[in-house]
């Protein structure tokens, strides 16, 4: 029976002994994943800053027909090579014009309404990653930072 309690009692203690070195990995685990989180947050801030100070550029191309009617009231003076003519009644143009160009745009994301949310996700991952750096030991147990007002 003797042996048995010792037995008993050495098997106890290697169960005991591997509860502490898988507590020990785990923990281990555990802290490599919280610094892979923080440094993934500090470049998720630093990517929104990235777009944030970004541009959008494109090339608006204007190629349209559209028509054009002009009326000149009589008494309009038109200066001519053979000298001033002065018309006695309305003149009335009607034609189609042939629009055709290119609008170089550029857009700064900053400029947008985008912005609002950037600014507040930048905020957040870095206040999240700020109380990281600042207190390791409680980010486990920590609630997440509120929201900017």
């Amino acid at each position: 029976m003797k042996t048995l309690q010792g037995f008993a009692a050495v098997l106890l203690w290697v169960l005991v002994l591997l509860s502490f070195t898988a507590n020990a990995f785990m923990l281990r685990l555990l802290v490599d994943a919280r610094a892979q989180a923080a440094e993934a947050l500090k470049l998720g801030a630093q990517a929104v800053s990235d777009l944030q100070a970004g541009t959008v550029s494109t090339t608006l191309r204007v190629d349209r027909t559209d028509p054009l009617q002009l009326l000149i009231p009589a008494g309009t003076v038109l200066p001519t090579s053979a000298g001033r003519i002065v018309l006695d009644e309305d003149v009335t143009f009607e034609t189609n014009i042939q629009l055709s160009f290119d609008v170089p745009v550029e857009l700064r994301v900053a400029d947008t309404p985008l912005n609002g949310s950037l600014l507040s996700t930048k905020d957040f991952l870095e206040r999240t990653y700020t109380q990281w750096q600042r207190d390791p030991l409680q980010t486990l147990l920590a609630p997440l930072p509120a929201a900017a007002p």
